[in-house]
C-alpha cells in the first residue's frame, strides 16, 4: 500500500496491484467448415466461428502462428475484371482480437515470422508484374512495420524468406 495524500483529517492510501494482460487461447486447429466460414479450436477444445465478413466470397490459406497465440487467413472478395474472386485481405486473431490487414492490392502469400510475433506479407496486381511488394506486420496490432520493393534485383530482406519468390532470377 502507498500513501498517496495526508491532510489533517484523514490519509489517502492508495492499492497498486499488478494485472497481467489476459493470454491468447492456445490454437489447435483452424479449418473452413461446410458453410465456408471460419473455424477456431483452442486446445481446452472451445470452438470459435467466425462471422462472415460483408461481400465475402471464400476464405483461403487458413494458418495458425508456431506459438499458437495467433491464427490468421485470406478473405477473397469478387473482383469487377476477373471471373474469380481475390484476395484482399488478412484477417489475424489472437483471443478476443481481430485484425484486418489490407496492402492495397491483391495478396499473393503470406506467412508468420518470428515464431508468429509478426506476418509477412506479399501482394501485387491481379496481372501484370511478377515482382510483389512486401509488408511486414505485427501480428497481434496489425500495424505495418516494414515494406520492400525488390524491384528487378529480386533482393528480399530477410524477414521475407518465407514467402515464395515470383521472381525468374530468384
Amino acid at each position: 500500500m502507498r500513501t498517496l495524500a495526508t491532510f489533517p483529517a484523514f490519509t489517502l492510501f492508495c492499492t497498486v496491484a499488478a494485472v497481467a494482460a489476459p493470454k491468447s487461447p492456445h490454437y489447435v486447429r483452424i479449418y473452413r467448415g461446410k458453410h465456408g466460414l471460419v473455424h477456431l479450436v483452442t486446445q481446452n477444445g472451445h470452438e470459435r466461428i467466425m462471422p462472415r465478413l460483408p461481400k465475402q466470397v471464400r476464405v483461403d490459406t487458413l494458418k495458425i502462428s508456431p506459438d499458437h497465440r495467433v491464427a490468421g487467413w485470406l478473405v477473397d472478395y469478387p473482383n469487377c475484371c476477373t471471373s474469380y474472386p481475390i484476395s484482399l485481405q488478412l484477417m489475424l486473431v489472437s483471443g478476443d482480437v481481430q485484425h484486418a490487414v489490407r496492402p492495397g492490392q491483391m495478396i499473393w502469400n503470406w506467412c508468420f515470422v518470428k515464431k508468429g510475433k509478426q506476418v509477412a506479407v506479399s501482394s501485387g496486381p491481379v496481372h501484370g508484374t511478377d515482382i510483389p511488394s512486401l509488408n511486414l506486420y505485427d501480428a497481434t496490432t496489425g500495424k505495418r512495420l516494414a515494406s520492400a520493393y525488390p524491384g528487378k534485383s529480386c533482393a528480399y530482406p530477410s524477414w521475407a524468406a518465407c514467402l515464395p519468390s515470383y521472381c525468374k532470377s530468384r
